[in-house]
């Protein structure tokens, strides 16, 4: 069985982890080490065999759709080590950024290709 992983979700949890109140309070390499211990649990926890992790890319379509998606964020700040915890993912882990798209898009549309392929759909 194949894991599919919303990358967006581990990278921000474990980074956003590494404070308190806005203030970074651990290292960086202490957010990639979260993000191993988490990924690592979410394989074992659902008895996967492989998994797919994916992470939100750039130029996503429902902004082209609808400005305001999403806008009630745009002065959120982002924890500090988000975007090493990305790269980390993406190196170590073999995530893949999906541009124009969410990460649980990507996963939806994996999960029906693999759906199909298996003949359940």
């Amino acid at each position: 069985m194949i894991a599919l992983i919303d990358g967006d979700i581990v990278c921000y949890r474990c980074a956003a982890s590494c404070e308190k109140q806005g203030v970074v309070v651990e290292d960086s390499w202490v957010a990639l080490k979260r993000v191993d211990e988490l990924m690592q649990r979410i394989i074992e926890a659902t008895q996967a065999d492989s998994h797919k992790a994916f992470l939100t890319g750039s130029d996503n379509f429902r902004n082209a759709i609808n400005p305001e998606y999403k806008a009630n964020r745009k002065d959120t700040r982002r924890p500090e080590w988000l975007q090493q915890a990305r790269e980390h993912l993406v190196t170590h882990w073999g995530a893949s950024v999906e541009d124009e798209q969410e990460a649980d898009d990507a996963m939806g549309i994996m999960q029906t290709r693999l759906r199909k392929e298996a003949g359940l759909c």
